[in-house]
């Protein structure tokens, strides 16, 4: 990357968004990284105040990333098949006509062997619709966003607001992305649940209800997922959002010691949780460590390590519904899910014994930056959509 004067740009590969405001009518990307700058690009630029550039620095054996997308491309895509524009090193392959579709397995297998690229596709030798995706060409920025997004959900839930879009960045459709993460989050969440466990943090009482049921609840959310579209669901969050955040930033801390409750009551609280928030997993997914840990603590009176526990009995039995389901209906890409499982085995380790080091000293705080994550990827979302 090296820094030039845009008015010599013409043919210079951007290396960052260049974002452009005008009130009242267009705030966003004016253009995007990798967009090649034409000479009409030039005073549009310089409109905007940029008089210099970051570009992409061509060195000889090395290539940009829409450069290498679109070498997979052409060795990928077979009659009857375009592609999209390349975009930040992803190129989705899309079919020009009804028909069946045949997937060299062989090669697909040599591509995704090879570090830093992959090819995502739908299954081979079943009928497509014309317009259909069929797959997808990526270069690979997986392990830094896997591992971080393992390590808050261990603490405070919420892990999959960074890992899908972390899974969708590495070129996966959404339905595969969900799938995929589900596949490396359960192997991750296995092992901090046993952390959990070997500290003795687990109510087993209320644990063993509350795991059939999020995986009743899962297997019935994913089924609904396939189905129907998740905006619905995106517009009541704007509304449960505000609420959930109001209730947190009201507690001076989460609660270290057990409340006062009904045993019934609690064991009914816990279970209606656990089915309903695990049908969420299974439909959307993000927040739902967070959500669990909140009505645990609040509702169900559990200290803030035993909820801690008792919600990743709960979100790993959810993981697994959900990822049953995806299984069965192919939407799992293997090669990729076990790269992130490495990742996310380290981040589910290391936040685990953070949050049964500190309790509510780090677990609040990051239940607070789960909720504001989770509320700007669904104000996102609903404005893309």
């Amino acid at each position: 990357m090296k820094l030039i004067r845009t008015e010599d740009a013409a043919g210079q590969v951007l290396s960052h968004d260049i974002t452009q405001i005008i009130p009242g009518e267009f705030k966003g990307a004016r253009f995007r990284k990798g967009h090649i700058v034409q000479p009409e690009d030039i005073p549009v630029l310089l409109s905007i105040g940029k008089e210099n550039l970051y570009v992409w620095e061509k060195k000889p054996g090395i290539l940009h990333e829409d450069e290498a997308a679109a070498l997979l491309y052409k060795a990928a895509a077979g009659k009857n098949i375009h592609g999209t524009e390349p975009r930040e090193g992803k190129i989705e392959l899309i079919a020009d006509c009804d028909g069946l579709l045949k997937i060299h397995r062989e090669a697909l297998l040599a591509v995704n062997r090879t570090p830093q690229m992959m090819i995502a596709t739908i299954h081979g030798d079943l009928p497509v619709k014309k317009g259909a995706k069929l797959a997808g060409t990526r270069i690979i920025p997986l392990v830094i966003g896997v591992f971080f997004a393992s390590f808050m959900d261990a603490i405070a839930g919420g892990g999959g607001i960074i890992s899908v879009p972390t899974y969708l960045l590495a070129g996966l459709p959404m339905h595969f992305a969900l799938g995929t993460n589900k596949f490396s989050s359960s192997i991750g969440t296995a092992f901090s649940t046993g952390r959990y466990i070997k500290n003795g943090y687990v109510d087993w009482k209320l644990g063993i209800p509350s795991i059939v049921l999020a995986l009743i609840g899962s297997f019935f959310g994913t089924k609904l997922q396939l189905m129907i579209s998740e905006v619905y669901l995106q517009y009541l969050l704007l509304i449960v959002l505000p609420v959930v955040a109001f209730v947190v930033l009201r507690q001076r801390q989460l609660p270290e010691q057990r409340g006062n409750i009904e045993p019934k009551k609690q064991m009914a609280i816990v279970c209606l949780a656990s089915l309903v928030v695990g049908a969420y997993d299974g439909f959307y997914g993000p927040g739902t460590g967070t959500f669990l840990l909140l009505i645990f603590c609040n509702l169900a009176k559990l200290d803030v390590r035993t909820a801690g526990g008792n919600v990743k009995l709960v979100n790993l039995a959810s993981n697994i519904g959900a990822l049953v389901t995806s299984l069965m209906s192919g939407k799992v890409f293997l090669v990729l899910g076990l790269i992130g499982t490495v990742t996310s085995f380290l981040g589910h380790f290391l936040g685990a014994g953070l949050a049964i080091k500190n309790g509510s000293k780090i677990v609040k705080p990051a239940v607070i930056l789960v909720l504001v994550l989770l509320a700007a990827k669904v104000i996102q979302g609903l404005i893309a959509g």
